[in-house]
């Protein structure tokens, strides 16, 4: 019995410690390196699209909207096969740069059923050009999209 009890306290440390760690670790802000793989120039164009950027993700995360629908609403004959969403996410950009995207924990659109995050919100560093080019980064693979709300 003693011996029992010996052993639940220094679980019961690890265990608070553990959870812990887990909690800075997913609340703390962090960065996703982007990589610009295509940029599109379109003569006279009219952004009919509700925001000035959009993610291109996996079919296995939930979607609000499609990505893929809307770049061939803005460019229809655009070569899809570029985009390999099982390995990679995309961030596609209307007239405008994407200095850094930021992600966190703490701030993200749905969680699992112990509370950790699953699609995370994206925070762009983001400067409109109004250059009519459409750009499209290749980012980690990530349920990552961006704050309907703060558009």
């Amino acid at each position: 019995m003693i011996k029992a009890k010996k052993l639940i306290i220094p679980s019961v440390i690890i265990f608070v410690c553990l959870a812990l760690g887990l909690l800075i670790f997913e609340i703390r802000d962090r960065n996703l390196k982007t990589e610009l793989i295509d940029e599109i120039k379109i003569e006279d164009f009219q952004n009919s699209l509700y925001t000035d950027y959009f993610f291109i993700r996996s079919d296995e995360y939930i979607n609000f909207y499609d990505g893929f629908e809307m770049l061939e609403e803005i460019i229809p004959d655009y070569d899809f096969e570029k985009l390999d969403t099982e390995q990679f996410t995309y961030l596609v950009s209307v007239n405008g740069t994407v200095n850094t995207i930021e992600y966190s924990g703490r701030n993200c659109k749905m969680r699992n059923a112990i509370g950790l995050p699953v699609t995370y919100t994206a925070f762009l560093d983001y400067e409109k050009t109004n250059d009519n080019i459409i750009r499209i980064y290749k980012i980690k693979k990530i349920d990552i999209d961006y704050d309907y709300h703060s558009i």
